[in-house]
């Protein structure tokens, strides 16, 4: 039977389903934290922006001056009062975490304060989640990762 490694093959190609690949590579410690960082570290942190490409500072303002005292105190470095972060205290960006679905993620933290106030009322909800740009990483790195895997299973 000549064709029997093409059938194969064919049949392995059919039995795909790219929905559990994705998780597969969206459920690894290491991809989600590749995601986490490309929101705290890449937009939070060294831009000030949201989801949306939007400054924090022209949403919710300015840091003030205790706050910025504060930092000080710490022995953090110099914070600019128009450059937010939202880091103050790490506590928020340990906070979040991916939460996967069959066919999406979302990045979900925990926005609440000691004092009771959420970032999300000064900041908005769009302080989770990824511009455009960055969401184009998380793609470009999946197909990386995906590429291998499907050929591996096709010529299984």
């Amino acid at each position: 039977m000549a064709f029997d490694r093409v059938k194969k093959i064919l049949d392995n190609a059919l039995a795909l389903d790219e929905n559990k690949i994705i998780n597969q590579i969206l459920s690894n410690k290491s991809f989600q934290e590749f995601i986490i960082d490309l929101n705290t570290e890449g937009q939070l942190f060294d831009k000030g922006i949201n989801s949306l490409g939007v400054k924090l500072s022209d949403i919710g303002g300015l840091y003030s001056e205790l706050t910025i005292t504060r930092s000080r105190k710490k022995g953090k470095p110099k914070k600019s009062r128009s450059h937010v972060d939202l880091l103050d205290t790490e506590v928020y960006y340990k906070s979040f975490v991916i939460r996967l679905f069959n066919d999406s993620f979302d990045i979900v933290s925990d926005p609440n304060k000691d004092d009771g106030t959420s970032l999300f009322d000064r900041w908005g909800k769009e302080i989770e989640g990824l511009t455009e740009e960055n969401l184009q990483k998380v793609i470009d790195a999946i197909r990386s990762k995906i590429i291998p895997i499907i050929r591996a299973r096709i010529l299984a």
